[in-house]
């Protein structure tokens, strides 16, 4: 399956997934799930800063793969206790990620979490929800066959 599936799990968008690999028809397959309101609203904003959803996904993808590095590298440095390295990508990833703006609930927090890890996981959260976007800017944009 190369499809993304975020928890919680919503019921319409695995029925999307499963009937598309287990050949739930053309409509299963011709069709992305539902976009909840606030990833639409996010997705038109990020659509609209970078002139288009195309160059956004030019913008954001890498990005994202250079965010996925990052928190490859956190984990390293919190598995061995690097303080000095975990202030850096820390404070690198917050960096990174603000322009995308999938701050969510995290953004209505007073201040960063003091604990190293919690705010990696926050900062994962945040990636998260940009892979999320990212895919559906990408099915959202992919080529429709024809019934």
């Amino acid at each position: 399956m190369d499809g993304y599936l975020t928890k919680p799990v919503r019921v319409a968008e695995l029925q999307h997934e499963l009937a598309r690999h287990l050949g739930g028809g053309v409509e299963a397959r011709d069709h992305a799930p539902p976009v909840p309101d606030r990833e639409r609203r996010h997705m038109h904003r990020l659509a609209t800063a970078f002139g288009s959803t195309g160059r956004a996904r030019k913008v954001l993808q890498p990005l994202l793969d250079a965010c996925h590095a990052d928190l490859a590298a956190l984990d390293a440095a919190l598995r061995s206790g690097d303080r000095p390295r975990q202030r850096e990508l820390l404070h690198r990833l917050d960096g990174a990620l603000a322009p995308a703006g999938t701050q969510g609930a995290a953004r209505h927090r007073p201040s960063r979490p003091h604990d190293p890890s919690q705010h990696r996981d926050l900062l994962a959260h945040r990636v998260d929800v940009l892979h999320r976007l990212l895919v559906r800017m990408r099915a959202r944009d992919a080529p429709r066959s024809p019934v």
